[in-house]
Formats: C-alpha cells, sequence, structure tokens
C-alpha cells in the first residue's frame, strides 16, 4: 500500500456486519440450545470475522508504516 492510497473502510464495515448480523446471534441462540447446525454456522461466521479482522489489522499496520515520523 502507497502513501497515495486512501482509507478504504469495506473489510471494517464488512467485520462489524458479520458481527453484529441478526441471523448469527439467532444461530448463536440456536447453538446453545443444542442445534448442531447452527453450531457450525456459527463457527463459519467467525472464521470470516478472524479472516477480516487480520485483513483489516494487515491494512493498518500497512498505514502506520507508511505514515510521517513525528516528534512532539
Amino acid at each position: 500500500m502507497n502513501r497515495q492510497q486512501s482509507f478504504n473502510p469495506t473489510k471494517f464495515h464488512q467485520l462489524l456486519s458479520q458481527v453484529t448480523s441478526e441471523e448469527l446471534l439467532k444461530d448463536q441462540e440456536k447453538a446453545y440450545k443444542g442445534n448442531k447446525a447452527a453450531g457450525v454456522r456459527v463457527r463459519k461466521a467467525m472464521l470470516t470475522v478472524k479472516q477480516l479482522a487480520q485483513e483489516t489489522r494487515q491494512e493498518m499496520t500497512d498505514i502506520k508504516k507508511n505514515l510521517p515520523v513525528t516528534k512532539g
């Protein structure tokens, strides 16, 4: 990522929408009640959250590396 490239919050918004999804919350409730298929869906969603979080973290690291150093 170069300094000229602007921040694109798409991955971060995907991450937030995934975590706050009504479907995910319903599936989590079902999983706690013993629904195995719902548990699989929750685990799959959490894997997506992990991947999006890692990608967002890498973007932030790239941005930090390209910022000018300031003292003060």
